[in-house]
């Protein structure tokens, strides 16, 4: 489907959109909190990796490699 009519709320560029207002996407809410503090964080790139491969739309099922 392309387009959906009367929805309460639409995600769009990182975004919620509602009647109430607009609101940042908690998940990239918490990546941005934590992309702040990666200096203080050991291995930060090895542990947000998988979540940043999540937020560009990788499919629920399809398996992650592991970075050791």
């Amino acid at each position: 489907v392309k387009c959906y009519f009367f929805k309460k709320e639409v995600k769009f560029l990182g975004f919620i959109v509602r009647p109430e207002g607009v609101t940042i996407d908690p998940y990239r809410l918490f990546l941005r909190f934590a992309n702040f503090y990666r200096r203080f964080i050991y291995r930060y790139s090895r542990i947000i990796a998988a979540l940043i491969v999540l937020s560009k739309g990788a499919k629920v099922g399809k398996k992650l490699g592991y970075i050791s």
